[in-house]
């Protein structure tokens, strides 16, 4: 599961798209093409989602104008039988 940290800069402004898509993309990117193990499942359907997103995104507002993305593969370790 991909956990994403965002500092927001009060001032900043983002143009031409959605903050939370743009980091869901990034992540089905970077677990695609980063050969990370796709686990997220839906917890309703027990289907895997293929590409762990929803991404976890929290986001803290502080002040200036710069963003700062820290991205966290989590995972859950392994149950042994």
């Amino acid at each position: 599961m991909a956990v994403v940290s965002v500092e927001m800069g009060q001032d900043t402004h983002i143009v031409g798209g959605d903050l939370n898509e743009s980091i869901n993309e990034g992540v089905r990117q970077g677990y695609k093409d980063g050969y990370l193990r796709a686990s997220s499942l839906d917890p309703l359907m027990r289907k895997n989602f293929g590409d762990n997103t929803p991404a976890i995104i929290h986001v803290e507002i502080v002040p200036g104008e710069m963003m700062k993305l820290t991205v966290v593969p989590k995972g859950f370790g392994r149950t042994v039988k």
